[in-house]
């Protein structure tokens, strides 16, 4: 018998209610190691994670990605491979579905002498292939695979996505799934294949194969050592600045207390700007030299894109058409409206105290970097 309600139907509701229901349930308390999509990820983000900080007030995670990742997975993905391998004979699909794994380094819940737990990474491939020739993989650059068997991972992609090669975020992943599954099992496969499926059409796959490099695997062993033995979190790099996930990370008002914490106060002493330890810091390895380099090349860079999307323009412009396409590509060229701001001095004229209604926002900084020599000042 149906529930009659009072209150007015919210569909988006109604799907936040089953994602959180119906979210996958993991064997093992996921905060006792680092994931291997969390590896090459922000260090800082993740020590946020396991150790307790609470999400921004305003976050709201999205879950469609992960779903959409997850329907591509089992309803393509997983009964293809099955179909390859149960009906075409091609290899034996291991691991996969819901015959899934997870892999640790170690057991979380044992701990070495200074506290530390000894297991501190840990992945879930999305299959092994096994049984193929050791030339299986030659369409794709590989003509020995120096053994029978390959790790598979899926991923969903954006259909705006142009991919050159595999993210590196998920290079890094595939390296810890052969680390891990070498070091923990009797498989020693030394290439990964990742499939990029095209979320709007399906058929639309990019395949790309990454080598296993043991020097790559012990970094993410290292980097997720560092997340469990770093008590102060503004030792670890804000990578989500570098690689542009900031904007989704759910700490972020955490990192910018952690970092407004951590920042020197003034200092006017000119013994201390010119200590040799400090002046020998920012010269190791030529970094601000290499700094200077990096913000002309970016400049350049920054000129010749402008200089293009004229050229481009002016070939829409000439041709009568914004927009145009081919094979591989397309281009677009709107208008878009002026952002509405509010206009201080007509509120200011009809009697309005614009200053009451003024907020401060958040600190930010600023680094600046000055080459008297060359008359060159950047910020």
């Amino acid at each position: 018998m149906l529930t009659t309600t009072k209150e007015p139907l919210d569909f988006k509701a109604i799907f936040q209610s089953w994602v959180d229901g119906t979210n996958k349930k993991w064997g093992h308390d996921r905060n006792k190691t680092l994931g291997g999509s969390e590896a090459f990820g922000c260090l800082r983000k993740a020590w946020y994670k396991r150790n307790g900080f609470e999400p921004d007030p305003e976050y709201e995670e999205s879950w469609g990605a992960l779903r959409r990742g997850d329907i591509i997975e089992n309803h393509i993905v997983v009964p293809a491979m099955e179909w390859g391998a149960k009906e075409l004979k091609l290899f034996e699909f291991l691991m996969g579905g819901e015959n899934q794994i997870t892999l640790f380094d170690g057991d979380p819940d044992d701990f070495d002498d200074n506290g530390r737990p000894e297991g501190v990474l840990s992945v879930t491939p999305d299959g092994l292939i096994r049984g193929v020739a050791r030339n299986a993989l030659a369409k794709y650059g590989v003509v020995d695979l120096g053994t029978d068997c390959f790790m598979l991972e899926v991923k969903s992609i954006d259909p705006r996505v142009d991919l050159s090669e595999e993210k590196a975020i998920h290079h890094g992943q595939t390296q810890i799934q052969m680390g891990l599954m070498r070091q923990t099992t009797a498989f020693k496969p030394n290439y990964a294949v990742i499939l990029y499926i095209n979320a709007s059409f399906l058929d639309d796959i990019e395949v790309f194969v990454v080598k296993f490099d043991e020097k790559k695997f012990k970094i993410a062993q290292d980097r997720a050592e560092l997340v469990f033995k770093t008590t102060d979190p503004s030792k670890l790099h804000r990578e989500g600045v570098i690689d542009g996930t900031c904007q989704y990370c759910p700490y972020q008002q955490s990192c910018l207390d952690t970092t407004v914490k951590a920042m020197p106060g003034k200092t006017t002493d000119k013994k201390r700007q010119t200590d040799p330890a400090l002046v020998g810091d920012l010269l190791k390895d030529e970094l601000l030299f290499r700094r200077r380099a990096a913000t002309k090349a970016a400049k350049k860079a920054k000129e010749e894109l402008d200089r293009l999307n004229e050229e481009i323009k002016e070939v829409l412009r000439r041709h009568g058409s914004n927009k145009a396409q081919g094979n591989s590509w397309s281009v677009s060229y709107t208008m878009a409206q002026g952002r509405q701001t509010l206009d201080k001095s007509s509120l200011e004229a009809a009697g309005i105290d614009v200053s009451e209604h003024m907020k401060l926002g958040n600190p930010y900084e600023i680094l600046k970097v000055t080459f008297k020599d060359l008359d060159d000042e950047d910020a």
